[in-house]
């Protein structure tokens, strides 16, 4: 008994490193994307090399995720982190001997930059299968609330350290504090034991041996597809509203920064504390129906709500609702697409929902634009109210097709509770090799 209770206190204590190890790299992670986006901007005059670098990063971090699957059942996750640490640590220590030499380009931020999504799309779905197989399925919920919590703080307090730090100290001490978060993150990833993979007879499981471990045989599991469905969709209409929430307030308050200020900082707050509750609950979420009617409430109470309406007070309650909704929507999603999965298919599973969700961001930043365009009312003069109002309604429009899409998981997951559960050779796919 006493064996088993310093174990369970170990256990504890590699979960607490890791998720902050994780964290700590998140936050040098922003703090070099704030401090370099203050950087090319001023250096530019324009917003056309930023987005190459943008673009760049996304790229190649949905590009990474979607090449992990086979890779991590390979390797494995800690493997697979430790590798990404060395790939972002390479980064950040050649921008910092570009900078220190005076070497240093915008354009050359596009190569560095693209490594670093390649890192970060290996780490994210390494992380989330090494976080869940040390917690177990029993506990993935709420360990995914605590990363997402974490995550969230990092956000937050990642712009003001690195302008605190920028404008006291210069760039160079940004960089270092970046490499500095990927050794510690190196170490906890370093200091985890090793997780044994799934039992033989899980690897053996009738559909998942041989050539049917691959991305095809994801698709063939139905729950697996309604969740990674969901959640991409939820996260490109989240991507807009991230695009328009600052013009619309700026548009059309008479205060616009004040206002703008006050909506981020409540949401990154509200975003915490999402997490957090998520975290501390005790009893088991109805996992299904939980992520579609945080869905629904997100669309209808978050988005919509924002872009109907035309005061502060309303545009910090929506904004507080959808920020709270989003690492809940996160956590139970990427669970369930772990858990719905049986134990050889899951480092694919978990790869390709990652990379279906990070690839939903840059579609959004992409059509954003063209869709306000779209919902300017023709003969109208160009200018902020109106580019206010026409991203307004564009908010409404993704704030209720968002609901529709919850509504619709909310449905099929109502079928699905009320079906008797299947045996395990009916879930498994039948092999067609």
């Amino acid at each position: 008994m006493v064996q088993q209770r310093e174990d369970a206190e170990i256990s504890r204590a590699r979960l607490g490193c890791l998720l902050l190890g994780q964290g700590a790299s998140l936050l040098g992670n922003q703090a070099t994307a704030f401090v370099f986006s203050v950087w090319v901007l001023g250096r530019t005059q324009g917003v056309g090399t930023w987005s190459l670098i943008l673009f760049c990063g996304y790229a190649a971090g949905a590009a990474a995720s979607f090449l992990t699957g086979p890779v991590l059942r390979r390797l494995g996750s800690r493997t697979l982190m430790l590798a990404a640490c060395a790939g972002g640590a390479t980064a950040s220590l050649a921008l910092l001997v570009l900078h220190m030499t005076g070497v240093l380009e915008p354009w050359m931020l596009v190569f560095t930059n693209t490594l670093a999504g390649t890192t970060i799309g290996v780490q994210d779905p390494a992380f989330i299968r090494l976080l869940l197989r040390l917690g177990g399925d029993g506990t993935a919920t709420r360990l995914q609330g605590v990363a997402q919590s974490l995550n969230a703080l990092a956000f937050a307090a990642a712009p003001g350290l690195a302008a605190v730090l920028y404008e006291s100290v210069g760039m160079g001490v940004v960089l270092c504090f970046d490499l500095v978060s990927f050794a510690v993150l190196a170490l906890a990833v370093a200091t985890t034991a090793q997780v044994p993979a799934g039992s033989a007879a899980e690897a053996s499981a009738s559909g998942t041996t041989g050539k049917q471990i691959g991305y095809r045989a994801l698709l063939r599991y139905p729950g697996y597809r309604r969740i990674v469905v969901v959640l991409t969709l939820a996260n490109f209409f989240l991507g807009v509203r991230q695009n328009l929430r600052a013009p619309i307030i700026l548009g059309l308050s008479h205060d616009g920064t004040r206002v703008l200020a006050a909506v981020l900082t409540a949401g990154a707050v509200a975003s915490v504390g999402g997490g957090l509750a998520l975290s501390l609950m005790r009893r088991q979420v109805p996992e299904a129906l939980g992520l579609a009617g945080a869905v629904v409430v997100s669309g209808i109470a978050g988005q919509a709500l924002f872009g109907w309406g035309r005061a502060p007070l309303l545009w910090i309650v929506a904004g507080i609702i959808v920020s709270a909704l989003s690492p809940v929507i996160m956590s139970v999603g990427y669970t369930l697409s772990v858990t719905s999965l049986p134990e050889p298919l899951r480092s694919h599973g978990v790869a390709f929902a990652r990379g279906c969700v990070a690839l939903a961001l840059p579609a959004a930043i992409g059509l954003a634009g063209p869709a306000t365009a779209l919902f300017t009312r023709a003969g109208s003069a160009t200018g902020p109210q109106e580019t206010a109002l026409a991203s307004a309604r564009v908010m409404v429009a993704s704030g209720l097709l968002t609901a529709v899409v919850g509504a619709l998981a909310f449905l099929a997951a109502r079928r699905s509770a009320r079906r008797p559960t299947p045996t395990a050779s009916a879930e498994s796919p039948s092999r067609t090799d």
